[in-house]
């Protein structure tokens, strides 16, 4: 988080490969996290001028203080961190928590934008309809399907397991789905050669 939050501070941009483009997935809950950056900027000077006992202010000023910057290192890991996808496949990422390693455009079968809302919180896996299938949700929500051609084995926190296809949330769903679906249609037209 405090990388990110450099990067970020720093202007030096979202982590993107050469020849990949960053699809942003930070929007559906920048207007919640940014509503609690405006409270955490009125808190903090409120309680120092509302608290009469001074041992009290100087221990929750750093507190208030360590609370507006963690906050803003949430908002940069999800900013610096975008899912990417290029010539060699599509990548996924949630913050600093997580990023899927590269899953190749011939282990795609398709891509589409499906709206759902997953059964768990953040990065997981859900069972739906039998099949495995990860969830990397933003607002409790997904906007991007893709079918994976084998089922893949994805690590997690609580352990690896074999994922028939990934389900995430992108703030321009429409327009990765159509980069996703060229590259998808180059990689075939590259292995029919």
């Amino acid at each position: 988080m405090w990388r990110s939050l450099g990067r970020w501070v720093s202007r030096r941009g979202p982590r993107v490969d050469p020849g990949e483009e960053a699809f942003g997935y930070a929007g559906a809950v920048s207007s919640f996290i940014y509503a609690m950056l405006a409270i955490s900027l009125i808190e903090i000077p409120a309680v120092h001028f509302l608290l009469p006992w001074r041992t009290a202010r100087l221990i929750l000023l750093p507190i208030g203080v360590f609370g507006l910057v963690s906050l803003l290192g949430m908002v940069a890991a999800l900013k610096v961190n975008p899912h990417t996808l290029g010539p060699a496949g599509l990548r996924l990422r949630h913050g600093t928590g997580f990023a899927l390693p590269l899953v190749a455009w011939r282990d795609i079968v398709a891509i589409r934008t499906r709206l759902h809302s997953p059964s768990g919180r953040g990065v997981h896996i859900e069972n739906l309809d039998g099949r495995d299938v990860l969830a990397v949700e933003v607002g409790s929500q997904t906007n991007v399907e893709a079918t994976l051609r084998r089922a893949t084995p994805v690590s997690l926190r609580r352990g690896t397991r074999d994922v028939e296809a990934l389900r995430f949330w992108a703030d321009d769903a429409t327009a990765l789905v159509e980069r996703a679906r060229e590259h998808l249609a180059d990689s075939k037209a590259s292995d029919d050669v």
